[in-house]
């Protein structure tokens, strides 16, 4: 799959994110995501920048949004996971 570069910024926060060293435990847990202000927060987005690169990353079953406590939860799919344990982590070289 392609990512644009706005994409591809937020699925590296969103591994930084990541709270186990190994893909099934990740899976099993599925608490991998982001709410806006950490987003705002970590990269240089706007909100308006960053709602638009989540939508398309909704789109393309990447991320979907959750509720959590009352705020929107951008919440990584199984198929983001895999994503990040398997591609990304070949890219960083880890």
């Amino acid at each position: 799959m392609k990512f644009t570069i706005l994409e591809k910024k937020m699925l590296y926060l969103l591994s930084e994110f990541r709270n186990y060293d190994d893909l099934e435990t990740e899976l099993n847990d599925n608490a991998v995501g982001l709410y806006m202000k950490d987003i705002t927060e970590y990269t240089d987005m706007t909100a308006e920048v960053a709602r638009g690169v989540v939508s398309s990353l909704v789109q393309k079953d990447i991320l979907y949004t959750d509720d959590v406590n009352g705020k929107p939860f951008y919440r990584a799919t199984d198929e983001c996971l895999k994503y990040l344990y398997e591609t990304l982590d070949k890219e960083w070289g880890d």
